[in-house]
């Protein structure tokens, strides 16, 4: 039986910045005019701020691997 392999933090973020930046960008492309607009708006606002918080941990997650590969080697 295979064994399931860890992503790491850093692939995690990458991970889910990846999805929420295409949830994103899939709403903003649906917006129709009339009643659907107002609901299109609000899903757009929720979507970019999952990608705002999504590209806030990656930085986060990105910027401990870069300190951890430097202490590493000094």
């Amino acid at each position: 039986m295979r064994r399931k392999t860890l992503k790491s933090d850093l692939n995690r973020k990458a991970t889910t910045l990846k999805r929420a930046a295409k949830s994103t960008a899939k709403n903003v492309a649906g917006f129709v005019p009339g009643l659907g607009t107002a609901l299109a708006i609000r899903d757009t606002a929720i979507s970019a701020r999952k990608t705002v918080r999504a590209a806030d941990n990656y930085l986060n997650a990105l910027s401990r691997d870069v300190k951890r590969k430097v202490r590493k080697y000094i």
